[in-house]
């Protein structure tokens, strides 16, 4: 995982969704099949369970490995919605297996 002010594709992240809450999400190639508008100094992120894309600034971003299931921590969290939990599991996943 790079610095939290400096994420590289395939780094595992918390992507602020609006001003309530946090997704989990991976960084992704600017050049994937994205229908968004791109910016420049932005992030391009697929989030986990959804699938979909999107861009955020690096203030919009957190890193997913300060998540800890059960514990205290400084991202509100969309817990109850069943998306959400299988978003969990397969950023768990995906964090696990690409562990440095």
């Amino acid at each position: 995982m790079s610095s939290s002010n400096n994420f590289e594709v395939g780094d595992a992240v918390w992507v602020r969704m609006g001003s309530s809450f946090w997704w989990p999400a991976k960084i992704v190639p600017k050049d994937e099949k994205v229908l968004i508008a791109q910016r420049q100094n932005n992030y391009t992120v697929r989030y986990f369970g959804t699938y979909t894309y999107s861009e955020y600034s690096v203030a919009e971003l957190g890193e997913l490995e300060k998540y800890v299931p059960g514990a205290h921590h400084e991202y509100p969290l969309c817990s109850n919605k069943k998306d959400f939990k299988e978003a969990i599991a397969q950023a768990t996943d995906y964090v696990h297996k690409n562990a440095k």
